[in-house]
This record gives C-alpha cells, structure tokens and sequence, in this order.
C-alpha cells in the first residue's frame, strides 16, 4: 500500500516486499517472535512504512496479553459445506475435488512432507484446467453476460498458482510463508470465487434452463 508515499517509501517499501510479506505469514501463524524479527528486517529497510509498524505493535500486544489480530481461520480444518453447491452436478463435483486437493496440498506444506507433493501439484494443475473450461463452456451455451470477467478470474487464479507452484517446487519461501500463501491465494479464492462469482453465474445457467439431470436446454 503506498497510499501518498513518496518516491523514496515506495522504492523502500518495494525491496523490502518479500521481507514483509514473509513477516505477515508468520504473524498470522501465531509465530510472534519470527514476525517481530522479520519486522524489524523490513522496517530497517522502509523505516517509515506505518503498516510495518502496526504490525510490530501487534506483535508487542501478542507478546504482552496473547491477544491476537489474525486470520484464525487458517489454523482451522478446510471443508466443504453444502452452501457452495450451485445445483449443477459436474461443477459442484470439480469444485469439491479442488477444495479437496487444495486442501491436502496445504497440509503437506504445512508439515514438510514432500512425498507425493509433485504429484498433487500436477495434478493441480491440469485439474485446473478441466474445470475452467468447464464452466467457460457452460457460459458459453447458456450466454452468461460476464464470461469475459468471470474468465479472467480463471486467468488470474493461474497466473497465481504457477507463480506459487514454482516457489514450492524451488523451496523460495519457508513453509509458514508458503502455507499462508496457499491458504489466502488458493483456498480463500476458492471459496470466494464460488460463493460469489460461481454462484451468480450457476443461478444465470439455471434461470436459463439447466437441468441438474444433465440436459442442456438454453432458451
């Protein structure tokens, strides 16, 4: 965030990026002690990056009270729930295989066991794919008015994943940062994108004249 920095903050703030973001993983991780070090790492690059400092006084809170300003959720067991369900059986089926994969895929990180993570990882990948294409072919028959925007959320989603599969795979991050990467980028996406975006695009196909049977029947 560089809200009316000057020339000088932005660049500090630019350089010590990956430091920060290394430090917001661990804070919300509980890991105080490794975030306040990180901290003061970003800090001693971008010394009046006030984020930084709200960070670090949080931190002290942490240390003084354990009260903690967090994501909690990250810490806690990702499920389906049948409010993602968009009634359409071969989307909500792929939806509930990659929340799955996803899922495992932060448990693995998370515990440092790379046995099979090449695997999930590929097979993420392709995964991926089959169901964007999917509901692109969907939008497409049932002329959903905002493919195009819809659609470069897919884009975006694996620009991100390939950037993060590469960061596994060259062991770039440690495995807390890698872990809240996983959990905001992919999982908290996930649930986004089909709470919001699939959803109004599965109540359009619907309206339109979807079956749950399987028959495709646009008006």
């Amino acid at each position: 965030m560089f809200d009316n920095d000057p020339e000088d903050l932005r660049q500090a703030k630019r350089e010590s990026l990956d430091i920060f973001e290394a430090a917001l993983a661990h804070h919300h991780l509980k890991d105080a002690s490794e975030a306040k070090e990180l901290l003061a790492q970003s800090m001693a690059v971008a010394k009046d990056d006030a984020v930084t400092r709200i960070y670090m006084e949080r931190c002290q809170e942490f240390f003084e009270n354990g009260h903690h300003v967090g994501t909690d959720e990250l810490t806690r067991e990702v499920k389906w729930d049948p409010a993602y369900e968009l009634n359409i059986p071969e989307v909500d089926r792929q939806h509930k295989e990659l929340l799955s994969c996803i899922s495992r895929l932060s448990g693995l990180v998370r515990q440092n066991d790379r046995d099979g993570l090449k695997e999930l990882l590929d097979f993420l990948a392709s995964y991926t794919q089959t169901h964007f294409r999917t509901e692109e072919a969907l939008m497409h028959e049932f002329k959903y008015p905002f493919l195009k925007e819809h659609v470069q959320e897919h884009r975006w989603f694996i620009k991100h994943y390939e950037k993060l599969r590469k960061d596994i795979e060259e062991r770039r991050h440690d495995n807390k940062y890698l872990f809240f990467d996983i959990n905001v980028f992919l999982v908290d996406w996930l649930i986004n994108h089909i709470t919001n975006t699939d959803n109004h695009m599965g109540k359009h196909i619907i309206r339109r004249g979807f079956k749950p049977d399987g028959q495709l029947a646009p008006q």
